[in-house]
């Protein structure tokens, strides 16, 4: 058995690879800029332009908690969301800059005072979790550039940390993303030495999801960063890669989560490479 707890910081993180919102960066105006952070608590910085077709952009399940800032100088606002369990519109408005920071797959960062599972799926306004956030937010808005952006944010919070996390969600977080959520919960008990019934109590009260949807998220948000950065791709192959029982399968489970088939989706790729719509700071 393991220890009672970590502390999800540091060496005991999940890495954040696969954790993408391709229509954000396929529905930029211009570039989608983007900056890494030392703190693993933290997956990345963002900051882009919605395009005319802002309103119908999708956002899609990644496993993540975001921060989103946007509004103008007019209405400064900021949204805490919570990864989404299918594929559903964001809401964004044409021509409107918007920064996010996003956290590493399962991490709830401590300073958000809410459960869990209260914040899957929602979008919560985030100075009703923090108060005092309003200064920061019209900060966030106001600034010209993401680097600006990310030092207000850094700044205002001062040490990001994770919440704590037993011991036993760690390892499975850490196994589903070592697996890219090829695993089965069968196999992930047996790794811990718990049964599968208290495993998924354990992960759900911590991170909000069950383990096998956060595997479903792993394992589509690996097709994705298959499509964006391989060359040529098989979708026979790439479905049997990831542990789909066919190609059927495997079609059916990335039209949910992220709202187009996964020869559409390379269409629309194609035309124009994804890494070309990304500037990295």
């Amino acid at each position: 058995m393991f220890k009672d707890s970590y502390l999800y910081t540091d060496s005991n993180t999940v890495s954040s690879r696969y954790s993408e919102q391709p229509w954000f960066v396929l529905g930029t105006s211009g570039h989608y800029h983007r900056q890494g952070d030392s703190n693993p608590v933290i997956s990345q910085y963002y900051s882009f332009e919605a395009n005319e077709q802002g309103e119908q952009v999708v956002a899609v399940p990644d496993g993540c908690i975001d921060i989103v800032f946007g509004g103008g100088i007019d209405n400064p606002c900021a949204l805490v969301c919570g990864s989404k369990l299918e594929a559903c519109i964001a809401g964004l408005k044409y021509k409107e800059r918007y920064f996010g920071v996003r956290f590493a797959p399962g991490m709830i960062p401590s300073f958000l005072n809410i459960d869990a599972q209260d914040i899957l799926a929602k979008n919560i306004p985030l100075n009703e979790l923090v108060p005092g956030a309003e200064m920061l937010i019209e900060h966030i808005v106001n600034a010209e550039s993401i680097t600006d952006q990310v030092s207000s944010f850094s700044h205002f919070f001062h040490t990001i940390v994770g919440r704590k996390f037993t011991a036993l969600t760690l390892h499975t977080l850490h196994v589903i993303e070592r697996t890219a959520g090829c695993i089965q919960i069968n196999d992930l008990a047996s790794e811990t030495g718990y049964t599968a019934r208290t495993l998924q109590r354990q992960f759900r009260k911590e991170t909000g999801m069950t383990p096998k949807m956060l595997c479903r998220i792993m394992r589509c948000q690996a097709a994705l960063h298959a499509i964006n950065h391989r060359g040529t791709v098989l979708f026979s192959a790439l479905s049997q890669d990831l542990g789909f029982s066919d190609q059927a399968h495997f079609t059916r489970e990335f039209s949910q989560l992220i709202h187009s088939t996964p020869a559409n989706y390379r269409q629309q790729v194609a035309i124009k490479p994804y890494s070309s719509y990304i500037f990295q700071h």
